[in-house]
């Protein structure tokens, strides 16, 4: 009887580590995604507009690229709408050409209308190598840039130094605020 009632503590306990383990993983993503989003209206204060009218976004505080030749990227992110967090989402990026280095860059991906949020956060999405995003620059003038299929992409070096002139596409999973 006493063996059945350690188990459960046991279990119990371990429950309870991981519950607060993932609200603190969690609320520091959303910490980092927040810093993120502030050094991009920082240095692209125009950009805050864009982001205001946009149906939602994702912010990717960090990802991480690197390649020589074939080459790999990837980064976890906040998603909002309405000013609101739905969830968290996963990037992940392959490519293939001629590239060497490594870098950090921070992502913000908003989306037009509600038919491009579901399509983000339906966990399905794969940008290919049709889709651009316009780097954010100290004199960066390229905030007109129209959505393409109800997306437009915005990064942000963050350190390092990439030469590439390669094919990517990167592939994004969703995980819902009210799924936990």
């Amino acid at each position: 009887m006493i063996t059945i009632k350690k188990h459960y503590l046991l279990t119990l306990a371990l429950f309870i580590t991981f519950t607060f383990n993932t609200v603190a993983q969690d609320s520091e993503l959303i910490s980092e995604g927040q810093t993120a989003l502030n050094q991009m209206f920082e240095k692209a204060p125009e950009l805050q507009e864009k982001v205001n009218a946009a149906y939602g976004y994702a912010i990717f505080p960090e990802i991480k690229k690197a390649g020589l030749i074939i080459g790999g990227a990837g980064g976890k992110g906040v998603v909002y709408r309405g000013g609101a967090v739905t969830g968290k989402a996963k990037m992940s990026q392959a490519s293939i050409g001629a590239q060497l280095g490594a870098q950090k860059y921070m992502q913000l991906i908003l989306f037009k209308n509600v038919k491009a949020y579901d399509s983000f956060t339906g966990g399905k999405l794969k940008f290919d190598a049709q889709v651009s995003a316009v780097a954010i620059e100290a004199d960066s003038g390229s905030f007109n840039t129209p959505y393409k299929s109800g997306f437009v992409i915005y990064t942000m070096a963050d350190g390092g130094l990439m030469f590439a002139a390669s094919v990517a596409g990167q592939k994004f999973s969703f995980e819902d605020e009210e799924s936990k």
